[in-house]
């Protein structure tokens, strides 16, 4: 019995670490060395492209059973770097070394700055937000 239930804990222990990225594009991923960007929006007709994007990134490193994950890589965070009041697209960048030692989620957002037109006045809102 007890030989039974350690196969099944290890069968589901190994299996946890194949979750991957959930996107509606997947390239093929490498063991060794990945750096892949892909989009997360697949139908892009009548999409504004525009030249305004901010970035947001996770971290994790890893060694053995041990993990440790830091950042927001949420499509609001990267909006807010960018000063962005509505995304028109997204794109995904991830990064993983060695069997998952080393892995990164950047999500890439683009879209227009409504209010942050001049650069005089996006200065002004960066200093505003660095007093508070």
């Amino acid at each position: 019995m007890s030989k039974k239930f350690a196969v099944i804990l290890s069968i589901l222990f190994l299996s946890t670490g194949c979750v991957g990225i959930d996107a509606p594009f997947k390239p093929p991923l490498g063991l060794i060395y990945t750096n892949v960007k892909a989009p997360l929006k697949t139908d892009l007709r009548g999409t504004n492209f525009n030249y305004n994007s901010g970035k947001a990134q996770t971290v994790t490193f890893q060694y053995g059973i041990w993990s440790f994950s830091v950042g927001d890589s949420s499509a609001k965070a990267s909006m807010l770097n960018a000063y962005i009041d509505q995304a028109d697209y997204a794109d995904y960048e991830y990064v993983n070394v060695l069997f998952g030692l080393y892995e990164s989620v950047t999500v890439i957002t683009y879209g227009q700055d409504k209010d942050l037109k001049s650069s005089s006045r996006r200065e002004a809102h960066c200093l505003k937000q660095s007093m508070l």
